[in-house]
């Protein structure tokens, strides 16, 4: 049967309040909701409060657009930082092997660092040439990567567990839509089961692009990696000042917005800077490999060709000598995440933003539009309560993503 108009509905039914049947109510929400509410749990968190960690959740369940867009935008940096790292990484003989190791380590925090805002620090010392170049900087590397492996949230058992039951509870349900119940189509509940759908490539993709339990994992294997570190003419011990980068503000607002949020959910706002970061990190590693395969060293005298290739010595300078071997400079503070340089090779940040969006926008729009053609397919057939209010929360979805 088709839609009728109102005030025949007011006619035929009459205008009072249909009794509320619990039975029916818990069939339907057991069997397709519930399932979905457990998964909430897995969302990715992180923020910098509890509080935070809150309005994330209201986030996700009510703008899905945003998170999609934020995990295609972060799937596509690791895709990026792993092409960039592939060429550095390649096999040569004049390459030594604990170059590699420091490059390898890199690649490593960069694609797992997303999560927060950071910056490199070059500084008047030399910081980030230095520890490019000298092999001794190889174990501080290494405790790096190990300390943001540790605090990496895993893919445990337990999370493919509770993704095979939520996926074995649909199939049943779906299963059941080809019956009766109680002598009553059931395509309503199968419709609240599409709608949220989204949510099961959002928490496994999550834990494969990197999540972390909270704000402070990365800054924690930052502190374990405190140590010996070697800068050019001077040996150092390294310790942790975390000093948050203050925010632009205008009369009183941030402007910067969730740039400096923690969270996998605000990785949107780190598009530009990510990959401003990772670049500073990217170039010097490969002019510093350019030079060596070209038998240059820091202090630009000829190499000894019978010299060990593994040697200390063999790429030593003071640090203006160690940070030109490399394309840096010698400057005060750290470099910055806000001025970016044309790269070959490297699109472009809104044609990466468009392509995310338009990704995000067919997956959320895929989910809720099946859930709306099963709801407007449902007898009485037509725009109704439940294929309405799933097509206003899309359209209300998507504004606040635009607005976003």
């Amino acid at each position: 049967a088709w839609g009728i108009s109102y005030p025949d509905c007011k006619r035929i039914c009459g205008t009072g309040f249909e009794a509320f049947d619990f039975s029916t109510f818990q069939h339907r929400f057991t069997s397709w909701l519930l399932p979905f509410l457990a998964l909430t749990a897995q969302l990715p968190y992180g923020a910098s409060s509890p509080w935070k960690n809150v309005l994330t959740c209201f986030y996700a369940v009510g703008n899905p657009i945003l998170l999609l867009y934020s995990l295609t935008l972060t799937v596509v940096y690791r895709l990026w930082v792993r092409k960039e790292f592939k060429a550095i990484l390649e096999e040569d003989p004049l390459v030594p092997a604990h170059f590699r190791k420091r490059a390898k380590a890199a690649q490593y925090i960069l694609q797992n660092c997303h999560q927060v805002p950071i910056e490199v620090l070059q500084g008047d010392q030399g910081y980030l040439s230095s520890a490019v170049v000298l092999k001794e900087n190889t174990p501080w590397w290494l405790r790096l990567q190990y300390g943001i492996e540790q605090r990496r949230r895993p893919l445990t058992q337990s999370l493919g567990a509770q993704i095979f039951w939520v996926v074995v509870s649909q199939v049943f349900a779906w299963i059941a839509t080809m019956r009766k119940v109680e002598g009553g189509p059931v395509g309503t509940g199968l419709t609240s089961g599409l709608v949220l759908l989204w949510m099961l490539p959002v928490v496994w993709g999550t834990y494969e692009v990197g999540n972390f339990p909270n704000s402070n994992s990365i800054k924690d294997a930052i502190t374990q990696s405190e140590g010996k570190f070697v800068l050019a003419g001077a040996t150092v011990e390294i310790q942790s000042n975390h000093k948050h980068r203050l925010p632009l503000q205008f009369a009183w607002l941030p402007v910067q917005g969730d740039e400096v949020e923690t969270g996998a959910t605000m990785n949107y706002g780190r598009l530009h800077t990510s990959r401003v970061t990772a670049s500073h990190i990217i170039d010097t590693f490969k002019v510093a490999r350019h030079k060596m395969i070209n038998c240059q060293n820091p202090r630009q005298s000829p190499l000894d060709q019978s010299q060990d290739l593994e040697a200390a010595d063999r790429f030593w300078g003071t640090k203006g000598q160690v940070a030109r071997f490399c394309g840096q400079n010698i400057q005060p503070g750290s470099l910055s995440v806000f001025k970016d340089s044309k790269r070959p090779g490297k699109p472009p940040a809104s044609v990466v933003s468009i392509g995310a969006a338009i990704f995000a926008l067919l997956v959320t729009w895929g989910s809720l539009g099946a859930g709306i053609f099963v709801a407007y397919l449902t007898p009485t057939i037509g725009l109704g309560c439940y294929s309405g209010s799933i097509l206003i929360y899309g359209v209300l979805s998507t504004l606040s993503f635009l607005l976003f």
